[in-house]
């Protein structure tokens, strides 16, 4: 395997409170420096449950020293120096969350499975990883292992840094990794900044979002009070785990069906429906050529695009089957209808699902087949992720690669939506969840229960 790859941005949830508090960030990465404020704990500077920051340390080399790689991701996923300075200024994304933190040097060609696991068992459900094996795009035993995670934990969400070179490598073609690249800082956020582009070797869209990596500020190895410039997908992979992160607190919070908090409509998502919400608020990347594609993906992540609140136009229904509730070969799911009051919006439809783990190096890495439909008033059948121009038309096949799959419609045509979520086939690990997002200029009379 290869080396590492190598301040966050504001969003409406964070004016409301949602800031990453009651939450973890797994992490892992080379060793993060604890002494830094982002961090530390005045109290006791020991890792732990008790600490302030880092609740979680796995080393075998122990928690002092540090390394300017890990320290910086730390940062940006969820430093926090307010309670050392009295500031916010450069705080993380999520910086209200707890870390989980496992030195990589113990990963690195080993047990990644477990790895997941200890951060998870202490509540980590998002994990970071800017890191990867730069030689090779198969599916190996890391992507292998990702997707036996996810599969077993439903409620985890794994995000991996793409490559910085020119194509997709491994693990990030993983089929339930977040795969992220870099995009440049405002005011050139349209823009690629790094990171490699997909397709997968056995033709599966990857990367599937970017996220700001570009002259990013984060904590400095060494100096407790320093702050340190860079770039890459490194950057950019933890500021969407912590985008994952306020996506989590926002659905277990309770603000998902009124716009506002209310803690008895609160609910645990699913990573597959934490997946779903990051690429149901992207936005075209006007720097990259064609929507979508396999060098942006879905494209940058918006996140108020997608977490709702009372009083704006744009709203947000979900729904998160679990595979316990989930569907058989032939089976379709024809519970999600919505009501679009205005072609002002575009309507986006975004259905994601937790495939079964595939075979090491197998050619062909799908092992379940879900497809979305969405019936408009006219009663056009718009197929997930069949496009041109940029929006969905008709026609075109199902797609038998993919576990995430997207109708967007930019001037949809106001009426009654009919949503299908066919499970063509199922062949392994029994039944099949899915998590299904829709976002638009919807009444909300047209809000379904959540099964």
């Amino acid at each position: 395997m290869e080396h590492p790859r190598g301040g966050a941005l504001p969003c409406g949830g964070l004016e409301r409170g949602i800031r990453g508090a009651n939450q973890v960030a797994g992490l892992i990465d080379s060793k993060m420096y604890m002494a830094h404020n982002m961090f530390k704990d005045p109290v006791n500077n020991t890792p732990g449950p008790n600490h302030r920051k880092v609740i979680y340390y796995s080393s075998s080399s122990g928690f002092s020293g540090g390394d300017f790689h890990g320290t910086h991701t730390a940062g940006t996923f969820a430093g926090d120096q307010e309670p050392i300075t009295g500031s916010i200024f450069r705080n993380g994304m999520a910086y209200k969350a707890k870390i989980a933190f496992t030195n990589l040097n113990d990963v690195w060609g080993g047990d990644l499975y477990n790895a997941l696991l200890g951060a998870h068992n202490v509540g980590a459900r998002v994990h970071s990883n800017s890191w990867g094996d730069d030689g090779t795009t198969q599916y190996t035993s890391d992507c292998q292992q990702i997707d036996q995670y996810s599969w077993d934990r439903e409620n985890g969400m794994v995000a991996f840094a793409v490559t910085n070179l020119n194509s997709l490598k491994t693990p990030e073609n993983a089929k339930s990794v977040l795969a992220v690249g870099a995009s440049e800082q405002a005011p050139n956020q349209a823009q690629h900044g790094s990171g490699g582009a997909g397709p997968t070797s056995d033709g599966r869209r990857k990367p599937e979002v970017y996220s700001p990596g570009v002259g990013i500020w984060s904590a400095q190895n060494g100096n407790p009070n320093g702050y340190a410039q860079a770039t890459g997908t490194s950057m950019a992979c933890p500021s969407a785990s912590g985008f994952g992160l306020l996506a989590r607190q926002y659905y277990s919070e309770g603000w998902l069906r009124t716009g506002t908090a209310n803690p008895g409509d609160g609910f645990e998502p699913s990573g597959a429906l934490l997946r779903a919400t990051l690429m149901n608020g992207s936005v075209d990347m006007t720097g990259i050529a064609g929507y979508p594609s396999n060098s942006e993906g879905w494209g940058r992540i918006l996140l108020d695009n997608v977490l709702w609140f009372a009083g704006e136009q744009r709203r947000t229904i979900a729904w998160d089957i679990r595979n316990a509730n989930g569907f058989v070969t032939g089976q379709t799911y024809t519970g999600a209808a919505i009501s679009v009051q205005t072609s002002s919006l575009p309507l986006r439809v975004t259905m994601s699902f937790t495939d079964y783990p595939a075979q090491v190096f197998t050619n062909f890495a799908a092992v379940n087949d879900v497809d979305l439909e969405v019936v408009a008033p006219d009663g056009t059948v718009y197929r997930g992720n069949v496009f041109s121009g940029g929006q969905s038309t008709s026609g075109g096949a199902a797609d038998i690669k993919n576990s995430t799959e997207m109708v967007i419609l930019n001037t949809p045509e106001p009426g009654i939506y009919r949503i299908r979520v066919k499970a063509r086939e199922i062949n392994e690990g029994g039944r099949q969840g899915f998590a299904l997002v829709t976002n638009g200029r919807i009444s909300p009379a047209s809000r379904a229960a959540r099964n």
